[in-house]
């Protein structure tokens, strides 16, 4: 998915607040530092499905992630 628009990193507290109730996580599991926001103009692209958080740190030798590699 390729989104267009306008990025901004949110520094406010209240929106820091409202950014940290959507209890949204990073695929990627290293801490983050920095919220950013994306006021998109236009979107494209596909849907796909993305994997179960749970799964995201087993090792490569689990029998759960052979249908992803």
């Amino acid at each position: 998915m390729v989104s267009r628009g306008a990025a901004r990193e949110v520094r406010r507290p209240e929106e820091l607040v409202s950014a940290d109730a959507a209890s949204l996580e990073p695929w990627q599991g290293d801490p983050k530092d920095h919220v950013i926001r994306i006021t998109t103009l236009n979107l494209s692209g596909r849907r796909f499905s993305v994997t179960k958080p749970d799964i995201w740190k087993t090792p490569l030798s689990d029998p759960r992630r052979a249908s992803f590699e």
